[in-house]
């Protein structure tokens, strides 16, 4: 019988310094949120993942094609994956996410970004995705490794490059920090956006950490670089996304952003749209009234921005994946009205709706026939699009209408009808006579 293989004394350092480091930031992250009035009683072990095995290490290195820096190697062998706050929702990446679709399609957008925006793209020279969602934020291990074995930890907003540490071990004593420093931060009684030799930036930076929405106001009217201030309002609607008070904000920063050009705005929009969403999600009346408010004012300029609603059309993807129907309803309610979205994106957003049928998400009729309008008109493009909407009709209980859409299906040589032939979503036209004679008709 084989030994397993041990550690060795780096890599248990390492291990011990991230099981005190990595607890840490998590408590300091909870203190600043509690502070902020928006903590939501979640816990380490619910957020990160349990210990990851040394076979599942293993596979990920023959997965990824070379070895683990020691300080991801110490870290998944502790927290195989999950969440953190400085994600801003992303995942942290467990030693199975690497393979999954939806993780390989993001790594794909993120690196067609890097070809287009940057003269380098690491993820092509082998950078291995540490945090990477949807969205704005995304950290890399990057090469080239060194003699220790590590690799450079990168933090991304975007493409643009926003902070640069050895290891997993400085990345998150940085973090700590950070953290702390924010957490420590008390609001001064005499803090005035008037007072001299205080610029326009700190008062943002002072009154978002307080969802203080009509200091940010003033601040961002009073500031010789307000495009500087945007980036500040992604930052924001990542982190607000609950309270009313945090509502309120959001609706300050979609009134300022909208006003602004559009080339200004397009890193902000998407997360903005989720963060509204979010609000109207969590079951509050007013939280829901703001959500709606805030919609209200994007809506319009989602309309006419393809990248931004694909954006959004992404995490809702993601969202569906995770079982939160109602915010992945949502979001592809308000992506559909951009005219440019890929047929991929109609065709998953009817998977959405089918989704959330039977659960307390469930759409209301004249929204599912609302996603159907927007939707088939795409299906000459991507046939699948006839079999979520022969799905979405049977959960309507309109049988003509899904004999129809396997009709249509047959005439575009859909290539999954096999599979739509045999999909328990229709076991209850399974021996209808008319539903019989189409297929052997096929």
């Amino acid at each position: 019988m084989g030994l397993k293989a041990r550690p060795g004394n780096s890599q248990l350092a390492m291990r011990r310094k991230l099981a005190v480091l990595v607890p840490k930031v998590f408590e300091a992250e909870c203190e600043y949120e509690r502070q902020q009035g928006f903590y939501d009683g979640q816990t380490l072990e619910e957020e990160l993942g349990a210990p990851a095995s040394e076979v599942q290490l293993r596979a990920l290195e023959a997965h990824l094609g070379v070895a683990l820096p020691p300080s991801y190697r110490a870290f998944l062998s502790l927290y195989n994956g999950g969440s953190f706050g400085f994600g801003g929702g992303a995942p942290i990446l467990g030693t199975e996410d690497h393979k999954t679709p939806h993780t390989v399609s993001t790594v794909q957008w993120k690196s067609n970004m890097f070809n287009e925006f940057e003269p380098v793209n690491p993820l092509e020279l082998g950078a291995i995705p540490f945090l990477i969602g949807g969205s704005r934020n995304m950290i890399l291990l990057e090469p080239p490794v060194r003699s220790d074995g590590e690799m450079d930890v990168v933090e991304y907003y975007l493409t643009a490059e926003e902070g640069r540490h050895p290891s997993l071990v400085a990345f998150f004593e940085k973090r700590l920090r950070r953290e702390d420093k924010k957490a420590a931060i008390e609001t001064p009684p005499h803090r005035d956006s008037s007072k001299e030799g205080r610029n326009a930036k700190e008062e943002a930076l002072f009154a978002l950490e307080r969802c203080d929405a009509e200091r940010f106001r003033k601040a961002f009217h009073a500031s010789t670089d307000p495009a500087d201030l945007l980036r500040l309002t992604g930052d924001a609607a990542d982190r607000n996304r609950t309270s009313i008070q945090q509502g309120r904000m959001l609706l300050t920063l979609a009134d300022l952003l909208l006003a602004q050009p559009p080339s200004s705005i397009h890193r902000f929009l998407p997360t903005l749209v989720i963060a509204a969403v979010h609000a109207g999600a969590v079951g509050s009346r007013k939280r829901a009234e703001l959500g709606a408010s805030i919609l209200a004012r994007l809506r319009p300029r989602l309309a006419q921005e393809a990248l931004e609603a694909e954006l959004v059309c992404a995490w809702a993807n993601a969202l569906t994946k995770q079982g939160k129907h109602r915010e992945a309803v949502g979001l592809f309610d308000v992506a559909l009205d951009c005219k440019r979205l890929s047929p991929a994106d109609y065709c998953n957003g009817l998977f959405a709706v089918h989704r959330a049928h039977g659960t307390e998400a469930q759409a209301e009729e004249s929204q599912v026939r609302y996603f159907l309008n927007r939707c088939l008109p795409m299906a000459d493009k991507n046939p699948a699009i006839y079999h979520n909407a022969a799905c979405v009709l049977m959960d309507l209980g309109d049988r003509s209408a899904v004999l129809d859409q396997f009709r249509y299906a047959i005439d575009a040589n859909y290539e999954g009808l096999e599979a739509m032939k045999s999909d328990e979503s229709f076991l209850g036209i399974r021996n209808d006579s008319d539903f019989a004679a189409l297929l052997r008709a096929k």
